[in-house]
């Protein structure tokens, strides 16, 4: 990658967040241009954000960027009004990705409960088994995938 012109958001997001915005009750439609100019505004601003949260962790003695360091620089580049509903949605998602992963193994264990109750065969009890090893695995993926959207290496995107 040569530089900002590079990269990008996907058009479809962009084009899926701003048709999901309404104002005052009417969905917003976009023309091609400004679909394109919203893409390149996000790719810019996020950018400029990480570069001020790389600088954060540096100087702080860290090469990853945290949560607290984007909070951070949105705080220091005047945008500090967005800082307490990011918090709060983030949290929010995260209370969501929890509540889905306890209900998948609750439910989990009920089937192999019900399995084992009655009298189900070797195979079926090693299937739920199985499963239950790869809802670890698919946990562990979760934290990783949490884990990495919550710190973003200094390594890519610094423009300063």
């Amino acid at each position: 990658m040569n530089g900002i012109e590079d990269l990008s958001i996907p058009k479809s997001i962009v084009a899926r967040i701003v048709k999901g915005t309404q104002v005052n009750g009417i969905h917003a439609n976009m023309q091609r241009e400004a679909k394109d100019a919203f893409v390149k505004s996000c790719t810019v601003f996020i950018s400029y954000i990480s570069t001020q949260a790389a600088a954060l962790a540096r100087k702080n003695g860290r090469k990853t960027i945290t949560a607290a360091d984007v909070y951070e620089a949105l705080s220091n580049s005047q945008f500090d009004t967005f800082v307490h509903s990011c918090k709060e949605d983030a949290e929010a998602f995260n209370n969501r990705e929890r509540e889905k992963r306890s209900a998948q193994t609750k439910n989990l264990r009920e089937k192999k409960k019900a399995a084992s109750g009655k009298g189900a065969s070797r195979n079926s009890i090693a299937s739920l088994n199985e499963a239950d090893d790869d809802d670890g695995e698919a946990e562990a993926e979760a934290k990783r995938a949490r884990v990495e959207n919550e710190t973003v290496e200094e390594e890519t995107n610094v423009y300063a």
